[in-house]
């Protein structure tokens, strides 16, 4: 028996058998970690990290979009990609490793260890040799940070008014911010490409005229709102709150960003138009009017001409004045637009400064008008009619011919 064990020894069929062996028994062990991590219980991880928060208590501070259930769905990630991590740095440096053991294949060892050192050792002398862009880097992003916070706390001041600037308003402090922004950022990109890995390669090149094409193409009505919302943020057409028109649409601003302005309607309508469209037709500020030299209320009526004109006027001007939203001064006045062939077209006109209640003012105006016409007799009304009539019958107020 001991004959037979030695001769197995010197045997050639030996190394060959340790190599089974050896690998069975690195399967086995393979076998043990993947075990080993997936007893990373998932459950058990997500209850140290995240743990179970009372249901019946309400947070409204807390973001929707990350709660509970999308950070599990995070860790759950994590903790696969940490498997996965693993198991592959325990084949990397255990496969070589039982190469390496058994003489036959220790040039296959050695092969193997060097496909898997040679990379590393180029990456960590690629690490070693750009320290010096990446401390410059680190110091230009930190010069830049530093001049934005200047212009913040600058903007912030100018903005709420603890710091005034002659003939520079406040509303300008944050759109002029956001420019100072937008130009830092350019300018610190053009100074750290120099100093992006790879930047002198011509993937980096391609890549960047692929981007720049794309974004010429597309960007066309992006950069005209762009430039819209600016001009019209310099020129203070109207502020966040205001009562406007644009073309045919009235509403109070609720919002104005660089590309868009979004109005309210009366009819608590929400609605966003384009700042070029904006700047291209034409404003109406009810609010800066109101404010400034108040804004005129106006509605037209028509009465024949057997009416006197003197009484339309006076029983208009009444009805303007029991409206409480109505000036007192100046005192509401009435225009005669137009003499037609049956009647004259009468238009009452009042001062008000209650920009955004100009409907409902106009509604009163018109319920008192009908109360005031019907309580004198008056018919509110268009005649048209044709008659016969003698060259002695005229349609003239009896008033005229009485005294005649």
């Amino acid at each position: 028996m001991k004959d037979y064990f030695f001769n197995l020894l010197d045997s050639d069929f030996f190394p060959h058998i340790i190599s089974i062996l050896l690998f069975i028994f690195y399967l086995i062990f393979i076998k043990i970690c993947y075990r080993i991590l997936n007893k990373l219980k998932l459950k058990k991880l997500l209850k140290i990290l995240e743990p179970e928060e009372d249901l019946n208590e309400t947070k409204p501070d807390k973001p929707v979009f990350f709660d509970r259930g999308m950070r599990m769905y995070l860790y759950s990630i994590l903790i696969k990609l940490l498997r996965v991590v693993l198991f592959t740095l325990i084949l990397i440096f255990t496969l070589p490793a039982l190469f390496y053991i058994n003489p036959p294949t220790k040039i296959i060892a050695t092969k193997l260890l060097g496909l898997i050192l040679l990379p590393l050792q180029k990456v960590a002398m690629g690490i070693l040799e750009y320290l010096p862009s990446l401390f410059t880097i680190i110091v230009i992003v930190l010069v830049l940070k530093y001049f934005l916070e200047v212009f913040r706390y600058i903007s912030v001041k100018v903005e709420s008014e603890k710091l005034k600037i002659p003939g520079f308003y406040p509303e300008w402090a944050g759109p002029t911010y956001n420019l100072l922004k937008l130009f830092i950022y350019l300018m610190g990109l053009v100074i750290l490409s120099p100093y992006l890995p790879g930047a002198g390669s011509a993937a980096f090149k391609g890549i960047t005229v692929f981007v720049g094409f794309i974004v010429s193409l597309g960007s066309s009505s992006y950069v005209g709102n762009a430039v819209a919302g600016i001009i019209l943020t310099y020129m203070r057409v109207f502020q966040v709150g205001d009562r406007i028109m644009v073309d045919n649409t009235l509403g109070d601003v609720l919002e104005r960003t660089l590309l868009v302005t979004r109005l309210k309607t009366p009819k608590n309508e929400r609605i966003t138009i384009p700042n070029s469209k904006i700047l291209s037709g034409s404003i109406i500020n009810y609010t800066y009017s109101a404010s400034q030299y108040k804004v005129i209320v106006y509605t037209s009526i028509t009465i024949g001409y057997d009416v006197d004109w003197h009484v339309v006027q006076r029983l208009m001007i009444e009805a303007a004045k029991e409206i409480d939203e109505v000036a007192d001064t100046p005192t509401p006045f009435v225009r005669q637009k137009s003499l037609d062939d049956f009647y004259v077209t009468y238009e009452i006109n009042a001062y008000t400064t209650h920009e955004k209640k100009i409907q409902s003012i106009l509604s009163k105006l018109h319920e008192n008008i009908q109360d005031k016409f019907h309580s004198e007799g008056v018919e509110i009304m268009s005649p048209h009619y044709r008659v016969a009539r003698a060259n002695e019958d005229l349609a003239i107020p009896r008033d005229y011919l009485k005294e005649k």
